[in-house]
């Protein structure tokens, strides 16, 4: 009896596998992990399609195309630093950050043309000027300097030489050879109020030498003028600038150095004076003896 049922059974797993499944199916195509796939009987047919990967870059981590699928994660940035002229760049994928550094200019010398002492590029051309100057040698005194003196009456041409007028001397010594040297007053209002008194009192002198008062000085003035003496002053002060005035204490020249002097004229092909001088920290020692000034180097903002 066991032995017929075993037959039966045997006999109808053949049927079976020759007619297949009774199932009338509903596929569901393939994907990237899964065949295509009876949705009724989950019956499968094929083999899965696979991920198409789309590999990892900077900022997305390795994705499948297909189904969005994600494996491990993004790569990150490849940073290089900013320089001079480019901002920090990711080497893989380009994006920028920030902006680029910006040159770091040294000024040109006889010896070189502007360079950035950053990355060495350069910008013109050198120096050229006269043979006897070099920045090299002039470097202790490159710059701006400034001494505080005092002029007098007699100094400015004034009779009455009790009167004082601060003043301040600048001493530009430039990377050409270049050099310029200015004094000027450090309250020009004052000073131009001054000049007017001084020219006011010199014009009633001169009246008065004539036999002249006040009032017939300035009557003397308006009829050939038309201002009286205050009037007259005020106006030629009017027409001239403090800078005019203290022109003739001022220099524009030349200059080099050489052992321990500077040599300083008008131009290359006047004869030059040399004047021994000494660079102390912040202080530039011109001269010697009594005749020694003490220049203080101006720091520019």
């Amino acid at each position: 009896m066991k032995k017929s049922i075993l037959v039966c059974l045997l006999a109808l797993v053949m049927v079976l596998a020759m007619t297949g499944c009774a199932c009338e199916h509903v596929w569901q195509d393939a994907n990237c992990v899964n065949p295509k796939t009876c949705s009724e009987c989950g019956e499968t047919e094929g083999a899965p399609l696979g991920h198409t990967w789309k590999a990892a870059t900077c900022t997305e981590a390795k994705t499948c195309e297909t189904c969005g699928a994600v494996e491990g994660e993004a790569k990150g940035h490849t940073w290089v630093e900013a320089t001079c002229t480019e901002a920090k760049t990711c080497s893989e994928c380009k994006l920028t950050e920030g902006e680029a550094l910006g040159h770091v200019w040294q000024d040109a010398t006889t010896e070189a043309p502007k360079t950035c002492a950053t990355c060495a590029a350069t910008e013109g051309e050198r120096i050229i000027t006269d043979e006897r100057f070099t920045t090299a040698s002039a470097a202790p005194v490159l710059g701006t300097w400034r001494i505080q003196e005092t002029m007098t009456g007699a100094d400015l041409g004034l009779a009455d030489s009790e009167l004082t007028v601060p003043c301040t001397t600048t001493y530009v010594f430039g990377p050409a050879g270049d050099a310029k040297i200015q004094m000027m007053p450090d309250d020009p209002a004052a000073f131009m109020t001054m000049m007017e008194d001084a020219m006011v009192k010199s014009l009633y002198a001169e009246f008065a030498q004539q036999g002249l008062n006040e009032s017939q000085s300035d009557a003397a003035m308006l009829a050939t003028y038309g201002l009286d003496v205050k009037g007259y002053a005020a106006s030629l002060m009017a027409s001239i600038s403090v800078e005019d005035l203290f022109a003739v204490y001022g220099l524009e020249g030349v200059y080099y150095v050489q052992d321990g002097k500077i040599y300083l004229g008008m131009d290359w092909d006047s004869a030059m004076e040399p004047e021994v001088f000494v660079v102390d920290g912040d202080k530039l020692l011109l001269g010697e003896g009594e005749e020694q000034e003490s220049l203080t180097r101006v720091v520019e903002e």
